[in-house]
């Protein structure tokens, strides 16, 4: 986990780094980093609604989107933990601290789709013995 992080922080700096140089001399650092960094959130923000536009058509597309959103806010969470321990210079440890909480988070989440998954078959069921239960009555009579 902490290597796919840092590789996504390596990517964006590079991505960043380039176009710096690329447009050093027409605008300032500090445009440059406005325009990509905004250009990168836009372009996240589309690739974003595509999946969510995707997700939403599934059965289970409003578990599936309340999960992905909440591994964004526990790995920023994770993320911002570990670069205040590396700005103090503590070492890695708080990043393996992280990582082990989002394996908790995902065995967490096993266990509620376990049980949800029970719960949803359990109910549908009994919602099919009480229909097969209401036509069966109505044929009698």
């Amino acid at each position: 986990m902490e290597q796919l992080l840092w590789a996504a922080v390596e990517s964006i700096n590079r991505i960043l780094e380039g176009l710096t140089q690329l447009l050093e001399g027409v605008m300032p650092g500090r445009e440059v980093h406005f325009w990509t960094i905004g250009l990168l959130g836009m372009g996240f923000f589309l690739v974003a609604y595509i999946f969510i536009k995707l997700f939403r058509k599934l059965p289970f597309g409003d578990t599936v989107l309340a999960l992905l959103g909440t591994l964004v806010f526990v790995s920023g969470a994770v993320l911002a933990t570990g670069l205040d321990d590396v700005a103090a210079e503590q070492g890695t440890s708080i990043l393996a601290m992280g990582a082990a909480g989002i394996t908790g988070f995902f065995i967490l989440f096993a266990l509620y789709s376990i049980l949800a998954f029970v719960f949803y078959a359990v109910a549908k069921a009994v919602k099919r013995s009480l229909r097969r239960r209401k036509e069966a009555k109505g044929m009698v009579e």
